[in-house]
């Protein structure tokens, strides 16, 4: 159905249309009227419509100065009522853009007409915004698609090459997130390849929901879904916290676990190829969550006396460190620096017991170069100093 809006300042006349012909039968429905022109604009810009059928003299707005506002922002199909004496403004009407000009009292069978004729040109008006929006779009997905690959070096580039404006970044940080739709082959869906794509097209529309305005969401091939995500320099976990809510969003509306690889922030627009190439790493190659666990622990046990960080993992295995210090907070109950600095303390505690070492040489080989910074996370983590701890033990002993 195609929703009319009525604009006449004489109710009598609004229902006399309303019940002139059967205009569901034609494909139309009536859904809202209105009494003048400025009335009508109102309308316009809070609900779609696909035809107006207005009266040319009204009053605080006439017919001719709606229909000039109305092209300011509209294209959309107009059908004008007009007496014998208001021809000349039809005549103006109808160099606005006005698609059929009816007179009153309005006829039943050229009102029928005329409807028929809007209908055939709301439909071809369609089919062509169909195809430019497709086009558009298809054009907008293989330019990320590029991007994504290294393949584009700027977006004025692109713009040159293909004679179209791209998108514009407000930030020139960037981190691409790659989301993998493996599950859907083996959904209850998966033997019917509508109720698949209908599936895929949910959960597009989550991802761009979830970071509407903020990045870019494309198809990178039928099995995964590509976001290019621009970041502030002051939001170095919100994106994070966004994938989290995301991921189970996805799951709750769509029953589909999606799985997500996190590309390493870049500060340019060539360099997003190399956040995208840790996106795919991270899904294609990385183990299972606790696997990775294990290898983090094993390697923090055999680097903790040196100066490490999150970061220095994260690269050490292909992950976003803010990805990474999520991931590991969730599966350790706490975060990184505070693991390492159980893991420092609890070491400098056995070399106190077991060996001769001075104090200071015990600090160095747990990893802190300055003794007055040990003395204050150990005094912070055993509630007394480090002699005071040696001095207890070999008493109790």
């Amino acid at each position: 159905m195609y929703n009319v809006l009525i604009v006449d300042d004489e109710s009598i006349a609004r229902v006399s249309l309303l019940y002139l012909i059967d205009w569901t039968e034609l494909g139309f429905q009536i859904t809202a009227e209105a009494s003048n022109g400025e009335q009508a604009l109102d309308i316009l810009k809070k609900e779609y419509f696909s035809l107006v059928i207005t009266d040319v003299r009204m009053p605080v707005m006439d017919g001719l100065s709606f229909i000039e506002k109305l092209r300011t922002f509209s294209n959309i199909p107009v059908i004008i009522l007009s007496g014998y004496e208001d021809f000349e403004y039809a005549r103006q009407a109808m160099k606005m853009g006005v698609n059929e000009y009816l007179l009153k009292p309005v006829d039943e069978d050229e009102l029928i007409q005329a409807l028929n004729r809007m209908k055939q040109d709301i439909q071809e008006r369609l089919v062509i915004e169909r195809r430019t929006r497709d086009a558009t779009h298809a054009l907008k997905e293989q330019f990320l698609r590029k991007w994504s690959q290294g393949l584009i070096k700027s977006a004025a580039q692109f713009a040159d090459e293909l004679k179209i404006s791209t998108v514009t970044p407000y930030s020139h940080h960037y981190i691409c997130i790659l989301f993998a739709l493996d599950q859907l082959k083996h959904h209850q869906c998966s033997n019917n390849v509508h109720e698949t794509e209908l599936m895929k097209y949910a959960i597009r529309n989550i991802i761009e929901e979830k970071f509407e305005k903020r990045g870019y969401v494309f198809e990178y091939n039928e099995q995964h879904f590509g976001l290019i995500y621009y970041l502030d320099t002051d939001e170095q976990q919100a994106y994070m916290t966004k994938l989290e809510e995301l991921k189970e969003q996805i799951a709750t509306f769509t029953k589909v676990e999606v799985n997500v690889g996190v590309g390493s922030e870049v500060a340019a627009f060539s360099e997003v190829v190399q956040s995208f190439a840790v996106a795919k790493h991270e899904l294609e190659y990385q183990p299972p969550e606790n696997d990775n666990m294990q290898r983090i622990k094993q390697w923090i046990e055999e680097n903790y006396a040196r100066n490490i960080s999150l970061r220095e993992i994260a690269n050490e295995i292909y992950m976003n460190p803010v990805y990474l210090g999520q991931l590991f907070k969730t599966n350790m109950g706490m975060g990184f620096n505070e693991y390492l600095l159980r893991i420092r303390m609890e070491k400098a505690i056995q070399l106190l017991l077991h060996s001769d070492k001075k104090v200071y040489e015990i600090a160095y080989e747990v990893g802190y170069k300055q003794l007055d910074w040990f003395y204050k996370k150990f005094k912070s983590y055993t509630g007394i100093s480090a002699s005071e701890y040696r001095s207890s033990i070999v008493k109790g002993r």
